[in-house]
């Protein structure tokens, strides 16, 4: 984010308003962040929805290749957390009951959920409003691994992770990848992946 002038963060901080994003909550409020549960993100969201209580889930916005050309797609930043503005004493115990709910993040050592800078919240939202996060260039041109190539997988169930191609399974567009944390070596499709940056 460079050369941001004092109008741009006005601007943005009216913006951030209308679309009931506050980085700055009501007196006793704070922002806290919490663990969903795998797989339980969108009812976890719902409840919190239903307790009219402010989220935000910072995403960054990619574009994908797919058959039918290329899309937008979001991803979040933090997979699987939520920040939420709320007061612990009057939120902590409806928040935990939710369908959901994973955990409060909190300091090591330390079992208090903890609470986020108001500011660095406004920091996220505003890096997330001037697209710092995304990928806004479409790669052109299809990638077909070899054998013995690395690879970066940028989408699917494998996104961020590096890998090495072991061979290729040519009738699916698939190639079967042995990835640097280890485990049983996986098929990915072409499209998924792009050669590790030299």
């Amino acid at each position: 984010m460079t050369n941001i002038t004092k109008t741009e963060v006005d601007d943005l901080t009216h913006k951030l308003s209308d679309d009931g994003l506050m980085a700055r909550p009501a007196l006793g409020m704070g922002w806290y962040a919490i663990k969903a549960k795998p797989t339980r993100e969108a009812s976890f969201l719902a409840g919190l929805k239903r307790l009219k209580l402010d989220t935000y889930r910072p995403v960054s916005t990619h574009f994908v290749r797919k058959r039918s050309g290329k899309v937008t797609i979001k991803r979040p930043i933090f997979p699987g957390y939520v920040f939420v503005c709320c007061s612990i004493a009057d939120h902590y115990e409806p928040i935990r009951d939710l369908d959901g709910f994973g955990r409060f993040v909190h300091r090591a050592g330390t079992v208090n959920p903890f609470r986020f800078p108001d500011m660095k919240i406004g920091d996220l939202m505003m890096r997330q409003r001037f697209g710092e996060f995304d990928d806004p260039t479409p790669k052109e041109g299809k990638y077909r691994p070899q054998k013995g190539d690395r690879v970066l997988v940028v989408a699917g169930k494998w996104y961020g992770y590096f890998a090495e191609v072991l061979g290729l399974v040519t009738k699916k567009n698939r190639a079967k990848l042995q990835f640097d944390l280890g485990g049983a070596p996986q098929e990915v499709e072409f499209t998924q992946m792009t050669p590790e940056a030299v």
